[in-house]
C-alpha cells in the first residue's frame, strides 16, 4: 500500500504522518519495522531493499519516503516498482512538506495508484475554526 502525503500546510500533513506513524507504533509495539528513507540522500536500492527484505514474525513494515521529488533517478525507479510496492502487505508513506511539481509523471501516478491527501493552506475562516 502507498499512501501519499502533500501540500503546502506543511504543519497539518506533518501531523498526518505522525498520526499514522504513532499509529503503527501503538500496535506493533517493538517499532523496530519503522523504517524513514530520506531520498534526497539515499539510493533507490537501499529503499527497495528495506522494502523487499521480510520481517521476523512476519510484522507489516512501515516505511517513511520523504523528498522523492527531489531525486529524479528515484522517481524514476520508483515508477517502474509502483505496482509491486502497491500489491505488498508493508506500508509507503510518500511524504511531502512542500507542494511538488504537478506536471510529473510520478505526481500524476501517486494520485492515481495511491491513497493520496493534499494539504493546502487554510483560509482565514478554516483558520480560525482549525
Amino acid at each position: 500500500m502507498v499512501i501519499f502525503l502533500y501540500g503546502q500546510d506543511s504543519y497539518r500533513s506533518k501531523q498526518k504522518l505522525d498520526e499514522i506513524t504513532s499509529h503503527y507504533k501503538e500496535i506493533r509495539k517493538s517499532g523496530l519495522n519503522l523504517i524513514k528513507v530520506d531520498a534526497a540522500k539515499d539510493d533507490f536500492s537501499d529503499f527497495f531493499n528495506n522494502f523487499k527484505v521480510s520481517p521476523m514474525f512476519a510484522e507489516t513494515k512501515l516505511i517513511v519516503l520523504r523528498n522523492i521529488f527531489s531525486n529524479s533517478k528515484f522517481q524514476e525507479d520508483f515508477i517502474k516498482e509502483i505496482k509491486y510496492l502497491q500489491s505488498s502487505k508493508d506500508i509507503v508513506v510518500v511524504y511531502e512538506a512542500e507542494a511538488p511539481d504537478q506536471r510529473l509523471k510520478l505526481f500524476k501516478l501517486l494520485l492515481k495508484e495511491s491513497k493520496s491527501q493534499e494539504f493546502v493552506l487554510l483560509d482565514s475562516k478554516s483558520l480560525k475554526t482549525f
